[in-house]
């Protein structure tokens, strides 16, 4: 029998849901990432030639895509032993994910990938159920 997966992921939180033969597993996944600022450009120093207190933006950014494939590890871990995947979010963080899956050279089938607004964790678990056609109580 087929193991069938669904996500609604942003960049922050992940709710995973999974569908054996007569289960359904539903789990969150919370991100630690913390998305970089930019510098407004600082002030002068008083002195030429000064220690400058700042972090390169470049290492900022760094940390946050290592933190970002740490999430992406810990939902493919979740998600991993499925045969299909329904991926829903509303932004950015699907098309990352999947070129994630496409490093990770993984079997799994994307079934439907599509942009949807914020939704309770029911919610999810309601559209995974009609994508794959389940009734699960």
């Amino acid at each position: 029998m087929s193991i069938f997966a669904g996500i609604w992921m942003d960049h922050r939180k992940a709710v995973t849901v999974i569908l054996g033969k007569e289960n359904l597993d539903m789990s969150i996944i919370e991100s630690d990432a913390k998305s970089p600022s930019r510098t407004s450009g600082g002030h002068r120093q008083v002195t030429p030639y000064a220690h400058q207190d700042v972090v390169a933006e470049d290492h900022r950014q760094h940390k946050y895509t290592a933190e970002m494939t740490e999430y992406f590890h810990k939902i493919y871990r979740r998600i991993k032993t499925a045969d299909e995947l329904v991926l829903i979010g509303p932004g950015e963080a699907r098309k990352q994910f999947i070129n994630f899956l496409m490093l990770q050279h993984s079997s799994i089938k994307l079934r439907e990938c599509m942009p949807v607004g914020l939704m309770t964790n029911s919610e999810v678990a309601r559209h995974v159920c009609r994508v794959f056609n389940r009734a699960y109580h």
